[in-house]
């Protein structure tokens, strides 16, 4: 039975509401800048059969690969699962991203006793900013296995009826340099759950079951026919690309790349995208999951065809995806992948655009700065401080910072932004300097660091950072530091990014490779100068 009009559009609202409501709550309730400030987490809504029904407008490559998370815990306690339950886990084989993306769920039941069913699943999956392993922010560029990057948590649960497991809790928390911050961060994300199961049992009350599952598959099949009508609309056909990732770079040694390749067939209003032919998975960090993969082929299926619809399982229907097992971007279990689901989901994003700006060249941007310039800072912190009230011993300071957008058809891209695969906001200098021992001593824009064109690409950001305690620990990952963004349909590349180490009088500026780390003391300072975006068609061209 088909939804009118009205109808619809109340659904839609709806279930919207109730993801966006919950990732209001997580960012206020939560402990560490990370989620407060930049609100690295992400809020959805499944069905019962783990179908996506609604989510926020949150993090694309959290929100892409939520689905496969949702599936394997579904197998795994759909039978046992019972009221006031909280399922976490953090395992990137299990359709996480990297182990300081912990994901929460929570099932949502009608009824009571025997006639209880399941009705749907309240998820969220939020960024803390330390889970233990060899690096402060858990994210090592060196490490070689998964146990190196930190905890790994298995889908348990955290919460057994309403109750916490105090065993999963000291679990996660204890080996993180930060567990004050950790137990803060993980009942936020708990609160919020719970907000979303409230929530969605009034709306089931106030519906129905049976009205509520028209909803359901109405509101799915609405998004189904955004992306059937949005493909019809381009060419059929294949396309084929290639991209290079760049790899670590030891003292003296030259400079290597990974390589990336990808085949996309549009064919009876279906996408096929198979990754065959790239390299095998890396001895680093720099390997993907395929959780990750799928996200990045998600965000690029949405943002084409289909970017003024609804987000739910209906949207992603006609994309097939195939990612050789054993690859950089589908590895083994153990393999390390803090850096790619970071780093190399931004390079899949810009690969699979470049394939398919041969299908529509008129319809696909420039390409971005390609990165997510992830800066790390982690340390002691310096006692009787300011930093260290509550008993407070050790920091872990995480960001992402912005950089330019291509140019795109519509006009010039954005300056001093996230793109793609992520979509924080920045750390603001004062949440910053109040929460760590580190001072901000430059923060701007990167002036004419985006590619020329008809339609110019986005500017970078250049910022500072100065140690305030006695020593330090500077973690960064990045890209597009040899291989600039690209323009598009004869538009200008992008000015490359880089990192370097700033003496304490600032006289003295050492560059740094993209996946580093090291050792400052009091007074040095990093600087991160991010890429600029490519511009779209030619200069001296005018629309």
């Amino acid at each position: 039975m088909r939804l009118s009009a009205p109808e619809l559009r109340v659904a839609l609202a709806r279930l919207d509401a109730i993801p966006a409501e919950m990732g209001v709550i997580l960012q206020r309730a939560s402990f560490s800048p990370n989620i407060k400030e930049r609100m690295d987490a992400s809020c959805a809504l499944f069905a019962d059969d783990g179908t996506l029904l609604a989510q926020a407008e949150h993090q694309p490559v959290h929100l892409g690969s939520l689905p496969l998370t949702v599936e394997v815990v579904l197998r795994r306690f759909a039978s046992r699962w019972e009221p006031g339950d909280v399922v976490m886990t953090n395992h990137p084989a299990l359709g996480g991203s990297h182990l300081p993306d912990v994901t929460l769920l929570s099932p949502v039941f009608d009824g009571s006793g025997r006639q209880r069913t399941l009705q749907a699943i309240i998820v969220n999956r939020a960024h803390h900013a330390d889970v233990g392993g060899s690096a402060p922010g858990s994210m090592d560029p060196s490490a070689r296995t998964l146990a190196h990057e930190g905890t790994i948590i298995e889908p348990t649960l955290l919460l057994e009826q309403g109750q916490e497991v105090a065993v999963a809790w000291e679990a996660f928390c204890t080996p993180s340099r930060t567990p004050r911050e950790r137990v803060g961060d993980l009942r936020a994300q708990v609160s919020a759950n719970i907000l979303g199961v409230r929530r969605l049992q009034t709306l089931i009350e106030r519906a129905g079951v049976e009205r509520f599952s028209r909803w359901n598959a109405a509101v799915v099949a609405y998004a189904a026919g955004w992306m059937e009508r949005g493909l019809a609309l381009w060419p059929e056909g294949r396309t084929t690309a290639e991209a290079s990732l760049e790899l670590p770079v030891a003292p003296g040694a030259a400079a290597t790349t990974a390589h990336l390749q990808v085949e996309v067939r549009h064919e009876q209003g279906r996408i096929h995208i198979d990754f065959d032919g790239t390299d095998p998975q890396l001895d680093n960090a720099l390997n993907a999951p395929r959780s990750v993969t799928v996200a990045c082929c998600a965000y690029v299926a949405k943002t084409l065809f289909a970017p003024q619809g609804p987000t739910n399982g209906g949207t992603f229907a006609p994309l097939r995806i195939d990612v050789p097992a054993g690859s950089l971007l589908d590895p083994s279990p153990d393999a390390a992948v803090a850096a790619g689901n970071v780093e190399t989901s931004q390079v899949v994003v810009e690969m699979l655009f470049d394939a398919l700006a041969a299908l529509n060249p008129a319809a696909v941007p420039a390409q971005s700065q390609g990165t997510m310039n992830n800066l790390l800072i982690g340390g002691p912190i310096p006692p009787g401080s300011m930093w260290s009230s509550g008993g407070t011993r050790a920091f872990s300071y995480y960001e992402t910072i912005g950089g330019g957008a291509g140019g795109a058809p519509s006009g010039p891209g954005a300056s001093a932004t996230q793109v793609h695969m992520t979509n924080t906001a920045n750390t603001p200098i004062e949440a910053l300097e109040a929460s760590y021992p580190l001072r901000v001593v430059r923060a701007a824009v990167r002036r004419g660091s985006g590619g020329a064109g008809t339609h110019v690409g986005g500017e970078g950001i250049i910022r500072e950072i100065e140690i305030l305690g006695e020593v330090a620990t500077v973690t960064f990952l990045g890209q597009h530091r040899r291989i600039p963004p690209r323009g598009r349909k004869e538009g200008g590349d992008g000015a490359l990014g880089s990192q370097w180490v700033v003496s304490a009088d600032g006289s003295v500026m050492v560059p740094l490779p993209n996946l580093s780390q090291l050792t400052l003391l009091r007074g040095q300072r990093v600087r991160i100068v991010t890429p600029g975006g490519g511009g779209w068609g030619r200069a001296t061209d005018h629309p």
